[in-house]
C-alpha cells in the first residue's frame, strides 16, 4: 500500500483523504493548505509600516518614558546585532551623566519592587 501522506489528514487515526475528511481538525487543515497566501502574517512590515511594540500600548508616544523604552529597544538591537559594545555606548556619556543615570534606573527600580 503506497499511500501519498501530502493527500492525508494527520488529525486523527482515521487519516482521511483530502477528498473525504471526516473531522474537524482535517477540514481546518485542508482549508490552510489550500488558502490562497494573500494575508502574509508580516504584511505590515512590506508596506513600509512601523512594526509595534508591545510596550508602546501603554505609553505615551514621545513621553519621557517612551523614549527610555524606545532607547533601550535599540540599544539591546545594537548590542545584539554587535554594532557596538557597553563601553562604547557608556562613553557617550560623562562620568558625571553615567552617575546621573545609575541613580534614577536605581530610583525607577526601587518604585517598582515597592509597588509589588
Amino acid at each position: 500500500m503506497n499511500k501519498s501522506k501530502a493527500n492525508r489528514c494527520p488529525g486523527c487515526s482515521r487519516h482521511c483523504r483530502a477528498e473525504h475528511v471526516r473531522c474537524k481538525y482535517g477540514q481546518k487543515y485542508f482549508l490552510k493548505m489550500h488558502a490562497p497566501q494573500e494575508a502574509a502574517p508580516d504584511s505590515s512590515r512590506k508596506t513600509g509600516e512601523k512594526r509595534k511594540r508591545k510596550w508602546e500600548k501603554h505609553v505615551r508616544q514621545g513621553a519621557s518614558l517612551w523614549k527610555l523604552l524606545s532607547a533601550g529597544s535599540r540599544i539591546k538591537r545594537a548590542l545584539r546585532k554587535k554594532k557596538t559594545t557597553e563601553v562604547q555606548l557608556m562613553q557617550a556619556l560623562s562620568s558625571e551623566e553615567q552617575a546621573q543615570l545609575d541613580a534614577l534606573l536605581d530610583k525607577l527600580c526601587l518604585s517598582l519592587e515597592q509597588d509589588e
